[in-house]
């Protein structure tokens, strides 16, 4: 469904939080236009959509994606030592997954980690120069891939966290010398990887499905329609029985 019309500030990061972004997103009015039209006329950025490409799903594994879609300039990263904690569920700090990043947003502050010190500021980067492969930031934690669009003068990247391995981001850009590329310029952002207190948004689903002309056919009905049928769920992957969902 479509993101609340008020200024919103999302927030995430990669599994052990070494590399954490925000999307600083405007209030409706003043938020560009996809170049998709959709039935109702041009649909505004950004936008949670289910990608069924076969690149992504190889690259991923995940048999279809989820991205949260979003112009490139609303996008900021900041990187730190990271800390990874095998035993916690969300696998948060605690400022961030008790719900203390929404919190704060909310009320107009900073979210403050536990990765910043007292006296410490945190480092925010425009993604662009994140991913600009002449550009130098200490401390990122980031490792690229590059490849070049096979039918575009275009270099694809995708950036995952180089301490625990989470992927994050997918972006492309003009080659050296290539005709400029139609604005806005985007990112996909992988949607599971946004703080939990967003996830468990209603707004948040996925209301677009990209690629659809190359789905795995049973994975699009479900993406739309659901599985139809009851099957058997656990609490955690080593239950000692499964039991129908309520």
């Amino acid at each position: 469904m479509p993101l609340p019309l008020h200024p919103l500030l999302l927030t995430g990061s990669c599994r052990c939080t070494a590399s954490r972004y925000r999307v600083t997103i405007p209030a409706a009015a003043d938020r560009p236009r996809n170049p998709v039209d959709g039935p109702d006329g041009p649909i505004p950025l950004p936008v949670v959509l289910t990608d069924h490409c076969n690149d992504c799903r190889r690259v991923t594994g995940a048999i279809v994606n989820y991205w949260l879609s979003a112009p490139q300039v609303m996008v900021e990263m900041c990187f730190s030592p990271g800390e990874y904690d095998s035993g916690a569920v969300s696998g948060l700090p605690a400022a961030v997954g008790d719900g203390g990043a929404k919190a704060a947003v909310e009320q107009g502050m900073e979210c403050k980690t536990q990765t910043e010190k007292e006296g410490e500021k945190e480092i925010w980067h425009p993604f662009p120069s994140v991913v600009d492969p002449s550009s130098t930031i200490p401390g990122c934690s980031l490792s690229f891939s590059h490849r070049d669009h096979p039918d575009h003068p275009l270099t694809i990247t995708r950036a995952w966290c180089s301490k625990c391995g989470t992927p994050l981001t997918y972006s492309m850009r003009e080659r050296p010398g290539a005709k400029p590329w139609p604005e806005p310029k985007m990112v996909e952002i992988v949607l599971g990887t946004l703080d939990r207190e967003w996830l468990e948004e209603e707004w948040i689903m996925p209301d677009m499905q990209y690629w659809w002309g190359v789905r795995v056919p049973w994975v699009g009905r479900v993406s739309v329609h659901g599985l139809g049928r009851d099957v058997l769920v656990t609490d955690t992957s080593n239950a000692g029985s499964a039991r129908r969902p309520e």
